[in-house]
């Protein structure tokens, strides 16, 4: 569950800046499952120019992440639209392809059963965002 959510205009831009709480144990999650996403999405292919600057974009992520479950404890998340929707994906992904084995570890399956908490709510961080951005949804 995302707790504390907030979405408003970035201080510095008239862009959207997303806003929220994460317990030690989701950011740690969340940042496994960014790593992953960064190694199946680019892992061993030639990049044309927009998937470099995409892959760029989840490097980003990856390191504030990164530095956040470093911390250890409680988090605050704070980014933008389109990193939260890399958020939801490396998510997904990651519940999509590593839900499916039948023996895992106690920490695959902490991990599964933290993020799978959270998928809900960040797909509907994602629609709300959409709905902002565009007034529809996909």
């Amino acid at each position: 569950m995302l707790t504390n959510l907030e979405i408003h205009a970035a201080p510095e831009s008239a862009d959207a800046e997303v806003v929220f709480d994460v317990s030690a144990d989701q950011i740690r999650a969340v940042n496994y499952a960014a790593v992953y996403y960064l190694r199946w999405r680019f892992g061993g292919e030639a990049l044309e120019l927009d998937e470099t600057l995409a892959m760029r974009v989840l490097v980003g992520l990856v390191d504030q992440l990164g530095q956040l479950a470093d911390a250890g404890g409680h988090a605050t998340i704070r980014t933008d639209p389109a990193r939260s929707v890399l958020i939801y994906e490396a998510a997904a992904t990651y519940v999509t392809m590593r839900d499916l084995e039948s023996h895992q570890s106690v920490e695959e399956r902490a991990r599964l059963a933290i993020l799978n908490g959270l998928l809900d709510d960040l797909r509907e961080l994602c629609t709300t965002l959409e709905v902002a951005e565009t007034g529809a949804p996909r």
